[in-house]
């Protein structure tokens, strides 16, 4: 499953976010099976496919907070998740992976020439 939480008004969506987490721990326990990926402070591709491959001892579930990959994430990161995300296309009908992808901000506030490319791909064509 696949959510998105972005927008101008950051509280409301930390907020979302915070509340998504601690239903999530709720439910399922330890923490164990959730990843924290913060891409403006460094995350790499890489650590998505770890989280995405990592198998709970206890759990099936797993929750994937993905934070500023669009708006901070270089270009090379952005096709790397694309391409992680193209490699497990039932992702997004697996109720036992949620993937949250959290933006601390806005896109309509961004330059033109910004590489989005992950907005571009993911968002985009529910509008279409």
């Amino acid at each position: 499953m696949l959510i998105f939480l972005f927008g101008v008004d950051n509280f409301r969506s930390l907020e979302k976010l915070s509340d998504l987490k601690n239903k999530y721990l709720e439910k399922n326990g330890s923490g164990t099976d959730l990843s924290v990926l913060d891409y403006g402070e460094g995350a790499s591709a890489e650590n998505l496919s770890t989280a995405f491959s990592a198998q709970g001892l206890f759990s099936t579930k797993r929750l994937v907070i993905v934070k500023n990959s669009m708006l901070k994430g270089s270009t090379e990161v952005q096709k790397g998740i694309l391409t992680l995300l193209k490699a497990n296309p039932d992702t997004e009908k697996d109720a036992d992976t949620i993937v949250i992808f959290y933006e601390n901000g806005s896109f309509l506030k961004q330059p033109k020439d910004k590489n989005l490319h992950l907005l571009k791909e993911l968002l985009l064509p529910i509008g279409r």
